[in-house]
């Protein structure tokens, strides 16, 4: 099973990104069109404004970069340490029977959301979870 991680933060930096990255990429193409369109095609086509721009956009770029990294990592940190607190603390026949005795600590619920998803690897395994009754209980077990 996998836990569905919170990644608004991580979505938000990753479309800054990737706008960014348009917005280099438009600069660049409108400084080869008009080079093709001038008569005398230099170097460089950038003028000084562009010039500017570019490295703005490249400093943002990799700035925005290292954050995606960052809680990327953060993020994955995070679901190891709740991941190794709940292997590292045994569990007794007592709460393997009470399903609703659950540990989960404050970091790794800022980090996982309460959905995730299962992936079987037999089809019997999957036909035999599609036919499974589920109780309309949201603390008992929910499945979609």
């Amino acid at each position: 099973a996998y836990v569905v991680k919170r990644t608004r933060r991580l979505k938000a930096l990753v479309q800054e990104c990737d706008r960014k990255r348009l917005q280099l990429e438009m600069l660049l193409y409108k400084a080869e069109i008009s080079s093709r369109s001038s008569a005398i095609i230099a170097d460089d086509s950038l003028n000084g404004a562009d010039k500017d721009r570019r490295k703005q956009l490249m400093s943002e770029l990799s700035a925005l970069g290292r954050q995606v990294q960052s809680e990327r990592d953060r993020l994955l940190a995070a679901s190891r340490a709740a991941a190794n607190r709940a292997a590292a603390t045994p569990a007794t026949a007592a709460d393997r029977a009470d399903s609703k005795a659950v540990l989960v600590s404050d970091a790794a619920r800022n980090v996982n959301t309460p959905s995730g998803f299962v992936t079987f690897t037999s089809q019997r395994e999957a036909m035999i979870a599609l036919n499974t009754r589920c109780s309309a209980d949201d603390e008992e077990f929910v499945m979609s």
